[in-house]
């Protein structure tokens, strides 16, 4: 039995041969705080990037909602209605889920 002051983290992956489990987390913990966007893999030659796609307000951007959660999660200057995760800060952003992630458990 677990000690109730202890906390379940976790295990960090490489990110880069265990891509669907990265995007499974990173996906998890974006949309805790954003739950109306969507975030999945790019395809075709943007196999490696992840996506993420606003509801749009009236104007087509991303709700205040959204915007305010991809802020929190880390994502600056959010405007319109498409954030992009490229494979080179893929590493930083399953670390910003574990991070969130690992608040919420």
């Amino acid at each position: 039995m677990k000690d109730q002051n202890q906390t379940q983290t976790r295990p960090k992956i490489n990110v880069y041969e265990n891509y669907d489990e990265a995007v499974k987390m990173i996906r998890k913990a974006i949309k805790s705080l954003a739950p109306t966007v969507s975030v999945r893999r790019g395809k075709g030659t943007a196999y490696g990037w992840i996506d993420i796609d606003g509801t749009a307000d009236e104007f087509g951007h991303f709700t205040n909602q959204e915007k305010e959660g991809l802020t929190k999660f880390g994502f600056y200057n959010v405007s319109g209605n498409l954030v992009l995760i490229n494979p080179d800060d893929r590493e930083w952003a399953y670390g910003k889920a574990l991070e969130i992630l690992n608040k919420e458990v």
